[in-house]
């Protein structure tokens, strides 16, 4: 049987598209996996590694397996640094118009996070953040953000393990949930289909926070309530970096906050911090011998703020009982908690 003349180039046509289809489907996941893998370790450092990568063209949506990222040259004998069981995309045609990411769902599943830190206060990710920053070069103000739209984010059977071995003490949070409607900054109308909650287990502790949708208000909101009273934060102050030049002591923190995250119509979806938060009973000493600033009671209002939008608007700040003690050096300069003050050769003794 012999097709018709018409029918031999739209038959034609119909089959180069299922070759490239077909070219696409097996050769796009090898193709990914080996950007991905060679790609992650030049940014990172660290050998970064993939089992398999799927991609679904019919649903624009992508699964990365069994994502490493290998410890430190120095450790290579332990376990990955991060390794996450499976990361989901959903993308969405909308990318290509907006020249910027747009991820109508976002799932990870099984991250494993182990950090350390070391005995001389150096944490072994160290090398990591050090490549990142020299990547992203210095930070200008002016700069706008980098646009993005991730909607219905969820991070589920999370574990993060840090080992302290300055103090030879270890911290594990398990079972770490976390879900998000969105964090976007592009006007997009994505629909959203899970509701804010954080859960996680520490120290034998089940924590559960879940949130509310508003459904009678016309920005489609949801909330997500923060509270806690009277943190102590006396074990977390050695974790902060020496080249600060801090030693706090004491201090309690409490907090009442509101997380809410609008869609309002036609516009860009609001994710917004608000409420109050409290410090009570802090003293902070520096390098400088005889040097501290001490408070009894720091109260601010937050009436709003949006991380994505870069907006901050506070309200009423409440101090009360604050000490000061200062040093003079020999040049005249005062000496604040902090680091110490580098050399001035140039300015004169003042006694």
């Amino acid at each position: 049987m012999t097709l018709p003349r018409r029918w031999r180039w739209p038959l034609a046509g119909l089959l180069v598209l299922a070759l490239l289809t077909l070219g696409l489907v097996l050769g796009l996941p090898p193709l990914l996996k080996q950007q991905i893998e060679s790609r992650g370790s030049a940014a990172l450092g660290r050998t970064v590694s993939l089992e398999r990568v799927d991609v679904s063209l019919a649903r624009l949506a992508v699964s990365l397996h069994g994502l490493a990222v290998a410890a430190a040259a120095a450790d290579a004998h332990r376990a990955p640094q991060l390794a996450i069981g499976r990361v989901h995309v959903d993308l969405s045609l909308r990318s290509l118009w907006r020249l910027a990411p747009v991820v109508e769902a976002l799932a990870v599943e099984r991250p494993r996070l182990r950090v350390a830190r070391l005995a001389d206060g150096r944490l072994d990710v160290d090398d990591i953040v050090a490549r990142l920053q020299a990547a992203a070069g210095p930070e200008t103000p002016a700069a706008e953000p980098a646009r993005f739209a991730l909607f219905n984010i969820q991070l589920s059977a999370g574990e993060l393990a840090f080992d302290d071995q300055r103090v030879a003490r270890k911290h594990q949070v398990q079972a770490l949930q976390v879900v998000l409607p969105f964090l976007s900054n592009l006007p997009e109308d994505i629909p959203v289909q899970v509701q804010p909650r954080l859960a996680f287990r520490l120290a034998g502790t089940e924590v559960d926070l879940t949130g509310s949708s508003l459904p009678f208000s016309a920005d489609r909101a949801s909330e997500l309530q923060l509270h806690w009273e009277a943190l102590a934060l006396d074990e977390f102050w050695a974790y902060l970096p020496r080249q600060w030049g801090l030693a706090p002591q004491g201090g309690r923190l409490a907090a009442q906050l509101n997380l809410r995250f609008a869609q309002p119509p036609g516009q860009t979806p609001v994710l917004a911090l608000s409420g109050r938060l409290g410090l009570h009973d802090l003293a902070v000493g520096g390098a400088a011998p005889g040097t501290q600033v001490a408070l009894k009671t720091l109260e601010l209002a937050l009436d709003d703020l949006q991380p994505l939008q870069r907006r901050l608007a506070l309200g009423e700040v409440k101090l009360e009982g604050l000490a000061v003690a200062l040093q003079r050096d020999a040049q005249g300069r005062l000496a604040w908690p902090g680091p110490p003050l580098p050399p001035d050769s140039t300015a004169a003794a003042n006694p």
